[in-house]
């Protein structure tokens, strides 16, 4: 499970979406915005050779600059080790690296 979510995510990265749309794999979650991240970071960390880095809480973000937003968090993850056998080939591929998950609530569907 842990292998699919890695390998899923790697190969999403190199679809090189050309809006925010297209390209885009949403899933419902039963679960909190902080929790489905929480539980995507502890399926990452437990994959070898990939490792977290960065965590953005754009709720948090928004409210230290005054600003109320629905919550949403994104994850940024990946494995360097790949990019050698990418980049030489096609270089274009970095606009979409590291991979990335989004949890968010918005008005149609939502974690939770």
């Amino acid at each position: 499970m842990i292998k699919l979510i890695a390998t899923t995510a790697f190969a999403l990265a190199l679809a090189a979406p050309t809006s925010a749309q297209e390209g885009l794999v949403t899933t419902p979650s039963k679960y909190s915005v902080a929790e489905t991240i929480d539980r995507l970071e502890s399926a990452v960390k437990s994959a070898r050779e990939v490792q977290i880095f960065a965590r953005i809480d754009y709720q948090a973000m928004a409210a230290t600059q005054g600003g109320k937003i629905r919550p949403s968090q994104l994850l940024i993850f990946g494995r360097g080790g790949q990019l050698p056998q990418l980049l030489p080939n096609k270089p274009i591929v970095a606009i979409d690296l590291p991979p990335r998950a989004l949890s968010g609530k918005t008005k149609t569907a939502r974690c939770g």
